[in-house]
């Protein structure tokens, strides 16, 4: 029997009732392609497979694989391929468009929100179990300790909406905090058509590295005063004080 491994940052999900929500949530249609993240012991894999959908497992712990193979043996609608989800590109396993579901560890989710942003053309959708701190920080808006990067790129790209919370009782180990199981579809944003995204990173990782000191200062290497205030962004306000509008202007600007 497989331990739960702290360099994974595994938590199982072992709350059947959690189990039966998260199931009622996605609306598996039968024959439909899932990706799952992180299919640890399959407490998640076995009830969506039993809903006849085509699932693919990425699971990087090789200790659950032969657990995960014996789930194969049961479902031929099942394969599991042991990698890094962070190395496999989507179109290499889909010819289709993929939704995408995970219970991720903490010391990833950064990397994986930021995975789904790159792959985002082959995503139908994405349902993210989460730590409920970070979660927060995906949904967040202007004026908050929380709205960051992250809020910023996610909400770029994704429409993002907040399922339920979900306490810490319901994995093994407990961690130490709560979780948030949340929904993230891709949109088309016409604000960010031609939009260097690159600089708009740059700027972003400027901006919120120093998030105390005031905007102007934070990107005085791109922009003056004079520029900002000619972009209608007050230069002392921090920040988080902006919103992504801002921040698109702002990437705007400088890229012409």
């Amino acid at each position: 029997m497989s331990k739960p491994k702290k360099n994974f940052g595994q938590n199982f999900l072992i709350d059947q009732i959690v189990l039966g929500r998260i199931i009622d949530a996605l609306s598996l249609v039968n024959g439909e392609q899932v990706l799952e993240i992180g299919c640890g012991k399959g407490a998640l894999t076995e009830r969506m497979l039993m809903k006849g959908i085509n699932l693919k497992g990425v699971e990087i712990d090789r200790d659950l694989i032969e657990g995960l193979d014996l789930i194969k043996l049961k479902h031929k609608n099942f394969d599991v391929l042991n990698q890094d989800i962070l190395k496999v590109n989507l179109k290499d396993i889909s010819d289709s468009k993929l939704r995408i579901v995970g219970n991720l560890p903490y010391n990833i989710s950064s990397k994986i929100i930021l995975w789904s942003v790159k792959n985002k053309d082959m995503i139908r959708d994405v349902h993210f179990m989460l730590q409920k701190e970070f979660g927060e920080r995906l949904t967040s808006g202007p004026n908050k300790k929380s709205y960051g990067r992250l809020s910023i790129f996610t909400q770029l790209f994704f429409k993002v909406e907040v399922l339920f919370d979900v306490s810490s009782e319901s994995f093994f180990p407990k961690p130490k905090v709560d979780s948030i199981f949340l929904k993230l579809r891709p949109q088309n944003n016409k604000d960010i058509e031609n939009l260097d995204i690159e600089c708009l990173q740059n700027i972003t990782l400027k901006a919120f590295t120093k998030r105390r000191k005031k905007i102007s200062s934070c990107l005085k290497e791109y922009l003056s005063k004079e520029d900002l205030k000619k972009i209608n962004i007050d230069p002392d306000l921090r920040p988080e004080n902006l919103s992504i509008a801002d921040y698109i202007s702002i990437t705007r600007y400088i890229q012409n």
